[in-house]
This record gives C-alpha cells, structure tokens and sequence, in this order.
C-alpha cells in the first residue's frame, strides 16, 4: 500500500473528528499548516502529526 503524500480538508475532517470550520480556524491561526495547489488546500501527512502531538494535553480537573 502506498503512502498518502497529501491530505484534503475532508481526509483531515475524517481523520481526526475535527469539524471543517474548525480545521480552517486552525489554519487561520497557524497551529496547522496547509499547502495549496491551484484552488484546492492540502494538509501534509508531517503538518497534520505535528499538529496533532503539539495539541495540548487534556489533564482533568479534581473535584472540590
């Protein structure tokens, strides 16, 4: 099986179960970084890992 070099928004919107408004917000602010070829965004599969390991990390609160 060969290697995905490029994904789409909606590979990516599948992918990690982010909704698409949040996946262009996140381009937006820079935490991911997109590539465009054309008309059409892509995210490489690099960018998507290092936004994914740079997301921070969910502690839980103690209740009171």
């Amino acid at each position: 099986m060969q290697q995905k070099h490029l994904f789409t928004i909606e590979e990516v919107v599948i992918e990690t179960g982010i909704c698409r408004t949040n996946v262009y917000a996140q381009m937006k602010s820079g935490a991911l970084t997109a590539v465009k070829i054309g008309r059409r965004t892509f995210i490489r599969p690099d960018d998507l890992r290092a936004f994914i390991d740079n997301a921070p990390k969910y502690v839980p609160q103690a209740a009171a």
